[in-house]
């Protein structure tokens, strides 16, 4: 049956796998609210950054004995690291602790780490905030990053009493560090950020990429920055996450159809009022939503 998983946070030790832009603000954001910080990255020069600026009880190189004291371990790596670095922390870590990653597709990264997962000792909760920034490491790191923002956990490995009572304790954290806690399945949360964060991406790329085929000397405004401001992100990382979400192909069909529709009516005018009209309410609606959800205390979990 394993060990009952932990109630509460106050003494608890987390311990973070990458120190890149979430894992950094994943340390910063948690270590007011708990009683030991441990943090993992590769690269000296980046665990010394992080070692002075007083966030961290210790940083480490690679994951090892130490992981035993941890009640939660946070997989902060690029989706093609986390079966590695999951299958590198697992066998250290104790009874009862809970297991999380921080990748933007959950459906094949779930699949990559379940060969490593010990169902009786570690409870696995996906996890993905949707936040984030086009710059990246520990210095673009923020306390604050998580704040109001969507944070989507999906289904526990193992399922049962004691996959939900870790995936309701982690809730608790997240929504402590002022995150908007979502569930939902993988397969629908990668359909849903398909549409939300990944196309969007891709779309900022194509704009930018489409500027250089403009004759005369480039002449942008705020619209095309803002617009084009995530192409600014960093490209390796996105190669792993375009290529593992499976609903990318479908969604983007669809926004194609969108824009065809669009060019179409601009040729005479005749419902392109209409459509933007629609653009405008829903882009509104989405606002209306956030703003609403900020003012309250994220207390659905």
């Amino acid at each position: 049956m394993g060990k009952p998983v932990r109630n509460g946070w106050d003494n608890a030790t987390i311990g973070v796998v990458g120190l890149g832009l979430i894992g950094g603000s994943w340390v910063k954001a948690v270590r007011p609210l708990v009683k030991t910080v441990y943090g993992v990255d590769p690269l000296e020069q980046v665990r010394a950054v992080a070692d002075r600026s007083g966030f961290l009880d210790s940083t480490w190189p690679a994951s090892g004995p130490w992981l035993k004291s941890c009640d939660l371990v946070v997989l902060a790596v690029p989706p093609r690291m986390v079966a590695q670095a999951g299958a590198q922390c697992l066998p250290f870590m104790r009874d009862g602790s809970i297991l999380t990653d921080v990748c933007s597709v959950k459906e094949r990264v779930g699949a990559d780490l379940a060969p490593f997962l010990p169902t009786d000792r570690v409870v696995f909760v996906p996890g993905h905030p949707l936040a984030g920034r086009e710059k990246g490491g520990w210095g673009a790191s923020d306390p604050g990053l998580f704040r109001h923002a969507p944070y989507v956990l999906c289904d526990p490995v193992p399922a049962g009493a004691r996959g939900e009572t870790a995936r309701r304790e982690l809730a608790r954290l997240l929504t402590t560090m002022g995150a908007r806690v979502r569930h939902m399945s993988a397969r629908e949360h990668d359909r849903l950020v398909a549409t939300v964060s990944h196309l969007p991406y891709l779309t900022a790329v194509a704009l930018a990429r489409l500027l250089a085929t403009v004759d005369g000397e480039p002449l942008v405004g705020p619209g095309f920055r803002d617009s084009t401001r995530v192409a600014l992100s960093p490209p390796d990382l996105w190669v792993d996450i375009l290529t593992a979400n499976p609903w990318l192909e479908e969604m983007g069909s669809r926004l194609l159809d969108e824009l065809t529709d669009l060019l179409s009516a601009c040729r005479d005018g005749h419902g392109l009022q209409e459509l933007l009209e629609q653009g405008r309410r829903q882009r509104e609606s989405v606002e209306w939503q956030a703003q609403a959800e900020a003012g309250d205390r994220f207390g659905s979990e």
